[in-house]
């Protein structure tokens, strides 16, 4: 059973596109009704968020919708037009799946599915997500003559998810970073056409992708580790590691690559991404490494008027060249700098 969560359902249906693989057609089935707001919705949210939210079951990727795309119909304008009361939820959820229908007849592998749309609370924060499920998942969803409605008795699976979307309404609206919208493929590969349909850009910007990972994985040692010397000694290796794969993958990488080269130890990667689950870093599963914010892994650098330093991290280890005193103040006690002043002045 999944982990109870603090989620309230405030509007849920569910609409079905019909098409088979190498064809282009496709026929929508419209439902009329919104879906009851039982226990049976409850469920089907509470399992949705614990396959969302689990990096074991889907790889996630965070984006922002693509502000070059000028369709009238375009997902995020549909959302805003439900948001401002444009729109009601029955009829921006018909819209939004004869969109998720004009995109799929572009792609001849595709197959057609059931549009769940849902407007809800996680922990009193609106979330609005768009799930595609694939067409075989009648032990889920009952049909009687183009109404639907959640079975009695069903467990949602990864594999029943073809694709979703999730976006944050009011980290949204207050023009927060990429994190408010993400999307997951399931176990299958992310078409173009789902990329359409939500009218989102690809990739988290390298320096916040960058920084979650990095954040994250001395997050972790910071936890698993109390005694403070092992946890220097770890945080120093992971170090290097993170920026070795990194840096030599700067065009494109993925986490499931980094953890592995950093963690390489089977059990600690399991506990790695218990921590990561737990605390929700949003982490894309495919990213662009940025080469600046790795570089400050390998040297301190410190501007301020009049003054640039730039040291190698390793230089600080056994104080014979660098340290912080007493006070805090910074020695630095290479004799060839002096040198170097006396030349120049």
């Amino acid at each position: 059973m999944p982990e109870e969560r603090n989620l309230e359902v405030l509007n849920i249906a569910v609409h079905k596109v019909e098409k088979e693989q190498y064809t282009k057609e496709t026929k929508i089935i419209l439902s009329d009704y919104i879906l009851a707001i039982d226990e049976y919705s409850k469920l089907f949210l509470n399992e949705f968020i614990d396959i969302y939210q689990n990096p074991r079951k889907t790889s996630k990727s965070f984006a922002q919708f693509d502000k070059d795309e000028l369709e009238d119909g375009r997902f995020e304008n549909l959302l805003g037009k439900y948001i401002d009361s444009t729109y009601g939820f029955l009829e921006v959820s018909k819209r939004i799946a004869k969109r998720f229908a004009v995109k799929l007849e572009s792609e001849s592998l595709a197959t057609g599915g059931y549009v769940f749309c849902i407007d809800y609370k996680n922990e009193t924060k609106q979330n609005f997500a768009v799930i595609i499920l694939n067409q075989k998942v009648h032990p889920v969803i009952l049909e009687d003559g183009g109404r639907f409605k959640l079975s009695a008795s069903f467990m949602l699976e990864t594999n029943s998810i073809n694709m979703a979307a999730n976006v944050k309404i009011r980290d949204w609206q207050d023009g927060a970073d990429s994190s408010y919208l993400s999307y997951i493929r399931g176990k299958k590969q992310l078409t173009e056409y789902f990329k359409k349909f939500i009218g989102c850009t690809t990739a988290q910007p390298s320096t916040t992708a960058t920084n979650n990972v990095i954040n994250a994985v001395y997050g972790y040692i910071d936890y698993a580790f109390e005694d403070i010397t092992e946890r220097s000694e770890r945080k120093e290796k992971a170090k290097d590691a993170m920026y070795h794969i990194m840096y030599g993958n700067l065009e494109h990488v993925s986490f499931e690559t980094v953890r592995n080269f950093v963690f390489q130890d089977e059990a600690e990667r399991e506990k790695f991404m218990d921590y990561i689950s737990e605390k929700q870093f949003e982490i894309s599963e495919e990213f662009s490494p940025n080469g600046t914010v790795l570089k400050k892994l390998q040297r301190f650098e410190y501007k301020s008027r009049g003054i640039e330093l730039k040291i190698r991290n390793d230089v600080f280890q056994d104080n014979s060249r660098v340290e912080f005193d007493e006070q805090n103040n910074l020695v630095i006690k290479d004799p060839e700098i002096r040198n170097l002043f006396n030349m120049q002045n």
